[in-house]
């Protein structure tokens, strides 16, 4: 039997123990992370980290087209609510406390992707690794346009920011099924933004083509109020 070579020195030496390289998380009176530090393994010796660098953070991004009132003289679209929904929605989670990015009365089928602020701050906060998951109400919200849409989602995946829908789920545009439901979703936004815009736009032509409507002043019929220089009854009524 082969004796330990520091017996003769330290009789109390026994054989080394093997190194447990396993990291475990220091528990606090809860049995959760230990806050504010938590435990890492960091080059085979447990070290400890800031907790906010080892969670992942959430943002929403909420979106409103317009800003009307009902004739009670409620906003038609309550961008508040959507940002209300979705923080419950990360908590319940546990994501933690989003940050809040929104765009207030800006189109997403109308305008290039681009006008709205509250969109490219976050893609560039997506851009710089600081964002790993957003939350939206649907993905209307993203974008109304197949090419806008399905363009910065692949965008946001391939940073790592994973886009999670309130409606239809966690969106993988990586997989075929998750780009299939996406494309899917961007197209029928986009169809019907556009079979909207057409409807409004032949209805206005209809009524401009109309001598029923006519003014019986200058004969145009005037889209909404009448031009300052218009001289019917009505208008000079007004002026004078």
């Amino acid at each position: 039997m082969t004796s330990c070579p520091n017996t003769s020195r330290n009789p109390n030496c026994s054989k080394p123990k093997a190194t447990d390289t396993k990291a475990h998380s220091l528990k606090g009176s809860r049995g959760g992370p230990t806050d504010p530090t938590m435990a890492v393994l960091r080059g085979g010796v447990l070290k400890h980290c800031p907790a906010s660098q080892s969670q992942m953070k959430t943002a929403i991004y909420a979106r409103v087209s317009d800003d009307k009132l009902t004739a009670e003289g409620e906003r038609r679209q309550d961008i508040a609510r959507q940002a209300e929904k979705l923080t419950n929605l990360s908590e319940i989670q546990n994501w933690g406390h989003p940050i809040l990015f929104k765009d207030d009365a800006v189109s997403a089928f109308k305008d290039d992707y681009r006008s709205r602020p509250e969109f490219c701050r976050l893609l560039r906060e997506i851009r710089a690794r600081r964002i790993q998951r957003v939350l939206v109400e649907d993905l209307t919200r993203w974008s109304r346009r197949v090419e806008d849409g399905l363009k910065t989602i692949k965008e946001a995946a391939e940073y790592g920011c994973t886009v999670t829908s309130a409606a239809e789920g966690e969106v993988d545009v990586t997989m075929p099924d998750g780009w299939f439901r996406c494309a899917l979703a961007f197209m029928m936004a986009e169809w019907a933004s556009r079979s909207m815009s057409w409807k409004v736009k032949s209805g206005m032509d209809r009524l401009r083509n109309s001598t029923e409507k006519a003014c019986r002043s200058c004969g145009v019929v005037h889209l909404g109020r009448h031009p300052g220089s218009c001289q019917c009854r009505r208008c000079l009524k007004k002026k004078g």
